[in-house]
């Protein structure tokens, strides 16, 4: 590139050849023009952003109906997932403190209310910092393997209630001290008649070894009759010669009067009437289904089944029959009673008994209730009562029964080698 031949002496020299400029304008003139010229640059430099505001306002004015929406249903879902997690709480403090007072002196019967599992879930805390879906949700499932066994277990029952009649066939045992006769109810078929299933459901049970001498009606011939009647013909040539024999009279009619038959013809070989030593020789049985006994705890050893048993006396009322209740008949009963849980009065309103209990602060939980309750049932039947009412009760269910309202009397007691039992 070729250098440039210009010098400062000579640009002053071709300066110095221009004509002259002079402004006659004045000073002050001048100074006014330059600061309005200034001021409306600095005004030109604010459009800008003046006019970005704007829009964004009006975005802001056309979205924030949707955000305050989504900003006040996030709000109100929160505030009900709190309130949710504190209910149960609140609920699971004021049953401790209820627990307590009835520790002390409880007037009133109070309703068990279970606390749902929603309310065990424990809640998770925004301040903390936020753990894996596996970690939250292995507490869950700890306590739901505790609680499941609670919800599923069906509570225990020591009689067959109305509703399954239809397969309950009853067939009565002996103890082996020969002092019980026990009432003990099988699930049978529907389609076959009761006294037909008798032998093949003691096939299939070891009576012996449940602490029950050999059955007295096995081997005997059974058949459903009309008219509520029932035949049984004695073919193994068996002799009935002292009391101990005797019982198979008894037996029978403990068997067949739970069904509701009113009868039992006799028969030995085909031939009418059947020999029982000290009783003679008869032909026909006549049954009550109402016998007016009193019910008493059966258990020979602690591996056997609880059983409940009737008496072998008979009472005039349903009072004497709770009166003899408090103690037992022979050493191999026992009193079903609990002085925990005393009887005060009983009262007949129509078929319903009431039987009030006095004022107490033990919580009727454990399994002797449920016992003292159903042998209850089990006695009123036999004076004719159909339902029970229970008064000055703690709890709102022991076992299976509400005893809130009244509780219908059983079909029969002593459901074993059932489904439901």
């Amino acid at each position: 590139m070729k250098k440039s031949e210009w010098n400062e002496e000579g640009i002053e020299k071709l300066l110095g050849e221009l004509p002259g400029i002079t402004d006659k304008r004045p000073k002050s003139e001048i100074r006014q023009n330059v600061e309005m010229r200034m001021q409306q640059k600095s005004r030109k430099v604010w459009i800008g952003p003046l006019i970005a505001s704007a829009a964004v306002l009006l975005i802001l004015f056309i979205v924030s109906p949707s955000w305050i929406s989504q900003l006040t249903g996030s709000q109100s879902s929160n505030e009900k997932s709190s309130s949710s997690s504190k209910g149960p709480e609140k609920i699971e403090v004021s049953e401790n403190s209820a627990a307590k007072k009835e520790s002390v002196n409880s007037k009133k019967s109070l309703p068990e209310t279970p606390v749902s599992d929603s309310s065990k879930t424990p809640v998770s805390d925004s301040s903390k910092a936020p753990q894996s879906d596996s970690e939250n949700r292995a507490p869950a499932i700890a306590e739901n393997k505790e609680t499941a066994p609670k919800q599923t277990a069906v509570a225990k029952t020591f009689v067959v209630p109305e509703s399954q009649k239809n397969r309950a066939v009853v067939i009565a045992l002996r103890d082996q001290n020969i002092e019980n006769i026990i009432p003990v109810t099988f699930e049978g078929s529907v389609n076959d008649s009761k006294p037909s299933q008798i032998n093949q459901l003691l096939d299939h049970v070891n009576i012996e070894a449940m602490g029950f001498a050999p059955p007295e009606i096995k081997g005997l011939e059974f058949q459903d009759q009309p008219l509520n009647t029932v035949h049984v013909n004695v073919t193994d040539g068996r002799k009935i010669s002292s009391e101990a024999d005797s019982f198979l009279k008894d037996i029978l009619e403990e068997t067949f009067r739970w069904s509701g038959y009113k009868k039992i013809d006799l028969m030995t070989n085909g031939k009418e009437g059947i020999d029982f030593g000290p009783y003679g020789k008869l032909n026909s049985l006549e049954l009550k289904k109402e016998m007016k006994k009193a019910y008493y705890l059966f258990q020979t050893e602690t591996q056997h089944q609880k059983l409940l048993t009737p008496s072998r006396e008979t009472y005039a009322t349903i009072n004497q029959a709770v009166e003899a209740m408090k103690t037992k008949e022979n050493n191999s009963q026992k009193s079903l009673l609990l002085k925990e849980l005393p009887i005060k009065e009983l009262k007949s309103a129509g078929h319903e008994l009431i039987i009030y209990f006095s004022k107490h602060s033990q919580m009727e939980k454990s399994e002797q209730y449920v016992v003292m309750l159903e042998g209850l049932l089990l006695t009123a039947k036999e004076f004719g009562f159909e339902t029970v009412r229970f008064k000055n009760l703690q709890a709102a269910r022991i076992g299976r029964m509400d005893v809130t309202k009244p509780v219908a009397v059983p079909y029969s007691p002593n459901p074993i080698h059932w489904k439901n039992g």
